[in-house]
């Protein structure tokens, strides 16, 4: 049965405390269906409303020139959003609809869920037409059977065997882009995000695991309390943090603050720096039995 109204109220009727348990999947997998179909038109709906006179500035005196963003404000409030997630859902409807609508027909009856129809329009939305056109063509009879994660990979595939020169300039373009934000959270807590190319993120994370089990063996030698993989891959980098800040405060610690400038210099040029006379901070392990 497609995704629609009569799917809706086939399910509507479904008790899952009376469902044996292939039954009650099937009514999960339906569910899901249904709530792509909804999400499709919601994406019809927000990307038509984008379109309407009204939401141009010439039209209604709205200060910004964006009629996504001055459509966003109206149905931030009546959505419960901030401006900003408002304007990220717009956005993205006015894109699948105008830029996609293969995926968005394939998301209106329930084949891919929302996550994969974003995999699809984050990864062809900068390509060229024709690209984004061919890979778009070769991935969707796919993409019901593949997850979110097999999706992305599929398509990186096809953009580097149909598109070397634009996959090479869009990954400059996103090295431009990288940054690390800090972002509050409760409890004297905050979430620490960053953007940076992979080969960095796979060498910052080998790096916490390695000192991860290191501290692993140190507690444990010294009869202090165990703490969890997490706990041990985040006081690493707490620890990277607190040398860096160490070293640059004390005057006798000098050449590692220059050779840390000397090491953005090269990522900022292009150029690897000789790593002699360099050997980074050493990730120290609290001495105390701190989680």
């Amino acid at each position: 049965m497609p995704a629609g109204p009569e799917l809706a109220a086939r399910l509507a009727l479904v008790d899952p405390s009376a469902a044996d348990a292939p039954d009650l999947v099937e009514t999960i997998g339906g569910w899901a269906r249904l709530a792509a179909w909804a999400a499709a038109g919601e994406a019809a709906a927000s990307a038509e409303l984008a379109s309407r006179p009204q939401m141009r500035p010439d039209h209604t005196g709205y200060r910004s020139v964006n009629p996504v963003t001055n459509t966003a404000v109206e149905i931030a409030g009546r959505c419960q959003l901030t401006t900003r997630q408002a304007e990220n859902q717009v956005g993205h409807a006015v894109q699948l609809v105008e830029d996609f609508p293969d995926t968005h027909a394939a998301l209106a009856s329930g084949v891919i869920d929302l996550r994969r129809a974003r995999v699809i329009t984050d990864e062809l939305g900068g390509q060229d037409p024709d690209v984004r056109v061919r890979v778009e063509a070769a991935v969707l009879p796919k993409a019901p059977f593949l997850d979110s994660v097999a999706l992305r990979k599929l398509i990186k595939l096809l953009l580097h065997e149909l598109a070397p020169v634009q996959t090479a300039e869009r990954h400059e373009n996103a090295r431009d882009r990288r940054y690390v934000a800090v972002t509050p959270a409760s409890d004297g807590m905050t979430h620490l995000e960053a953007s940076l190319p992979a080969e960095d993120a796979i060498a910052l994370n080998t790096a916490l695991n390695a000192a991860a089990a290191d501290a692993k063996r140190a507690d444990a030698a010294a009869g202090r309390p165990a703490r969890t993989q997490d706990q041990r891959r985040t006081d690493a980098l707490a620890d990277l943090g607190w040398a860096f800040l160490t070293a640059c405060t004390d005057t006798a610690t000098g050449p590692t603050c220059h050779a840390a400038d000397q090491a953005t210099a090269s990522r900022t040029t292009g150029r690897a720096s000789s790593p002699a006379g360099h050997a980074g901070p050493r990730i120290t392990h609290p001495t105390s039995g701190d989680a």
